[in-house]
């Protein structure tokens, strides 16, 4: 079974939380992860984050470094075969964890790792994304 680490980075996103962790941790599976990365929220958002999926890893970076940098310090303790990233207000429908696997496969056969990667970046600006290449390059051994 391929695995699935599903990275949210959040900053004052208490509600939004409150909305897609539960949503998202309902469709997740033995070896499957959830990793949120907190730019410093004022708002409790790591604690909501905790209460709500108690299995989940929260990482406080204690500032805001932005989304690619959040991005960053998420892929680096990701474990998952698949990485996916999500915005904090994003509430996963049903069938969302078998699409991220049956998208991953599929990409799988088609390109080289790096390719692999960027299709598995479902959100952000280009900018923040170009900031996360060197941790990508890490994590697939490329660096």
């Amino acid at each position: 079974m391929v695995t699935l680490s599903t990275i949210i980075v959040t900053h004052d996103s208490r509600d939004a939380v409150g909305r897609s962790v539960p949503a998202l941790a309902a469709q997740l599976r033995a070896g499957d992860e959830l990793i949120v990365v907190d730019n410093a929220s004022a708002d409790g958002t790591p604690d909501a984050v905790r209460e709500l999926a108690p299995g989940a890893i929260v990482i406080e970076t204690g500032a805001n470094l932005g989304f690619g940098g959040a991005c960053n310090q998420g892929a680096e303790a990701a474990s998952g075969e698949l990485l996916c990233f999500l915005n904090p207000d994003a509430v996963p429908a049903a069938g969302f964890r078998d699409g991220c696997r049956e998208l991953g496969v599929s990409v799988g056969r088609d390109f080289p790792p790096m390719e692999k990667t960027w299709a598995r970046i479902s959100l952000g600006r280009m900018e923040d994304m170009e900031k996360a290449v060197p941790v990508f390059k890490k994590v697939l051994g490329k660096a």
